[in-house]
């Protein structure tokens, strides 16, 4: 709802039924029998995911994924092999996410650039950084929203994305722990219909828009 620019609360998401509201088309990807419509990964995220207490959740809410972040700043690196549309590399990471969504919590913290819930294509981001404090750094460029200027980001797209990692890492699926690799991701494109108010889905529109056609 937030990518979107739909009220957060759910009578005044209904009330787009009564004023002027367009219709977006919206890629999701399916990993198994789940689907997955924002952001999915494995690493970091998901060690945050699995340490978020549900009961603090419901009170503090995003609050609540605070505590174990600092938990696992340092955390090791997980050795995954990244298969996107046939092409396979190994490396060495803290994390990885497929992207449908642009940004975790907040637009302002996103985790590439470029990335749509609507373009028919999964945008993979590795983070690499070796150390604490190369972590450190990763995160403060998060609170920039600059993330794509880090040397330690990779970024790779694709219609069909695997993902493996020895010893097996932990999994997130729009902020759900999902268990641990290996996981298999696919995209559908334009394969939901959502309501979104009028004025900004144009607002949207035009800042998702590549430059060359800016």
């Amino acid at each position: 709802a937030r990518a979107l620019g739909i009220p957060l609360r759910p009578p005044a998401a209904a009330r787009l039924l009564l004023h002027p509201h367009r219709t977006r088309a919206l890629d999701v990807a399916v990993a198994g029998g789940r689907a997955l419509v924002h952001m999915g990964g494995s690493g970091f995220d998901a060690l945050i995911m699995r340490g978020a207490q549900p009961s603090l959740k419901r009170i503090a809410r995003w609050l609540a994924y605070v505590p174990p972040a600092l938990k696992h700043l340092r955390a090791p690196e997980f050795h995954y092999r990244v298969t996107v549309d046939g092409t396979t590399e190994e490396t060495r990471a803290r994390m990885v996410l497929v992207a449908n969504g642009s940004f975790v919590l907040d637009p302002w913290f996103r985790v590439g650039e470029g990335i749509r819930h609507d373009d028919g294509v999964l945008d993979v981001c590795i983070f690499t950084p070796p150390n604490f404090w190369g972590m450190i750094t990763l995160v403060l460029w998060f609170l920039a929203g600059r993330v794509e200027r880090s040397r330690h980001l990779r970024h790779l797209r694709g219609r069909e994305i695997r993902i493996d990692a020895a010893p097996p890492a932990p999994v997130e699926l729009d902020g759900d722990y999902a268990g641990t690799t290996p996981i298999e991701l696919r995209v559908h494109p334009a394969a939901v219909q959502v309501i979104v108010p009028a004025e900004a889905g144009e607002a949207l529109r035009r800042r998702n828009r590549p430059v060359a056609d800016a």
